[in-house]
Protein backbone atom coordinates (compact mmCIF):
# COMPACT_ATOMS: atom_id res chain seq x y z
CA UNK A 1 0.00 0.00 0.00
CA UNK A 2 2.47 2.95 1.23
CA UNK A 3 4.94 1.66 -1.68
CA UNK A 4 2.56 1.52 -4.49
CA UNK A 5 1.04 5.25 -3.04
CA UNK A 6 5.04 6.57 -2.29
CA UNK A 7 6.05 5.23 -6.00
CA UNK A 8 3.83 7.86 -7.35
CA UNK A 9 4.55 10.77 -5.94
CA UNK A 10 7.49 12.96 -7.28
CA UNK A 11 10.33 14.48 -5.82
CA UNK A 12 8.73 17.55 -5.15
CA UNK A 13 5.96 16.22 -3.83
CA UNK A 14 8.17 14.26 -1.29
CA UNK A 15 10.09 16.82 -0.16
CA UNK A 16 7.06 19.07 0.45
CA UNK A 17 5.80 15.94 2.67
CA UNK A 18 9.46 15.63 4.03
CA UNK A 19 9.38 12.23 3.43
CA UNK A 20 12.19 12.36 0.83
CA UNK A 21 15.37 10.33 2.02
CA UNK A 22 17.24 13.55 2.60
CA UNK A 23 14.57 14.10 5.62
CA UNK A 24 13.93 10.60 7.04
CA UNK A 25 14.20 6.89 6.63
CA UNK A 26 11.52 5.00 4.65
CA UNK A 27 10.45 3.20 7.82
CA UNK A 28 9.79 6.38 9.51
CA UNK A 29 7.74 7.55 7.11
CA UNK A 30 6.03 4.49 6.16
CA UNK A 31 4.75 5.16 10.46
CA UNK A 32 4.11 8.63 10.15
CA UNK A 33 1.39 8.28 7.10
CA UNK A 34 -0.14 5.24 8.49
CA UNK A 35 -0.78 6.90 11.82
CA UNK A 36 -2.25 9.88 9.88
CA UNK A 37 -4.36 8.41 7.43
CA UNK A 38 -6.00 5.60 10.40
CA UNK A 39 -6.52 9.10 11.95
CA UNK A 40 -8.41 10.26 8.82
CA UNK A 41 -10.13 6.65 8.48
CA UNK A 42 -11.85 6.77 12.03
CA UNK A 43 -13.28 10.36 10.93
CA UNK A 44 -10.67 12.48 12.90
CA UNK A 45 -10.42 16.11 10.53
CA UNK A 46 -8.02 17.98 10.58
CA UNK A 47 -7.29 21.28 9.15
CA UNK A 48 -3.27 21.06 8.86
CA UNK A 49 -2.44 21.52 5.13
CA UNK A 50 0.46 18.43 5.83
CA UNK A 51 -2.46 16.19 7.01
CA UNK A 52 -4.89 17.06 3.89
CA UNK A 53 -1.83 16.43 1.21
CA UNK A 54 -1.14 12.87 3.20
CA UNK A 55 -4.65 12.03 2.46
CA UNK A 56 -4.66 13.34 -1.02
CA UNK A 57 -1.44 11.74 -1.55
CA UNK A 58 -1.76 8.27 0.04
CA UNK A 59 -5.00 7.38 -1.21
CA UNK A 60 -4.53 3.14 -1.28
CA UNK A 61 -3.19 3.48 2.34
CA UNK A 62 -6.74 5.03 3.11
CA UNK A 63 -8.83 3.06 1.35
CA UNK A 64 -7.24 0.21 3.08
CA UNK A 65 -7.73 1.86 7.10
CA UNK A 66 -11.58 2.94 5.71
CA UNK A 67 -12.25 -0.81 4.80
CA UNK A 68 -10.58 -2.00 7.94
CA UNK A 69 -12.06 0.00 10.11
CA UNK A 70 -15.72 -1.06 8.51
CA UNK A 71 -15.37 -4.41 10.03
Amino acid sequence: MFAQDFKNLSPATKDQLKLSNEHKDLELARDEVFADLYAHSLGTESNHIYSKLMKQHFPTVLKFFEEFNRK
